[in-house]
């Protein structure tokens, strides 16, 4: 990836990667990715994909996120 730092642009607090690039995570925060909500609903599920098992509590947040097509 050396070769391509020159076309790493940086933002506020982002950086943006040509596409297809790819770089190891080192910290990301989960509650970073989330929208400010106290609100919620749970319901019990299975996983998307096979073997489709149902073990999953499914957490749908009552403000969406919103993500560009860079992202």
């Amino acid at each position: 990836m050396t070769d391509q730092l020159d076309k790493i642009r940086y933002g506020a607090n982002e950086i943006f990667l040509p596409q297809g690039a790819e770089s190891e995570v080192r910290r990301l925060s989960v509650r970073g990715l989330l929208p400010e909500t106290d609100f919620y609903m749970t319901y019990d599920g299975s996983t998307t994909a096979p073997a489709c098992h149902e073990t999953v509590t499914w957490v749908v947040l009552n403000k969406p996120i919103y993500i560009t097509k860079q992202q």
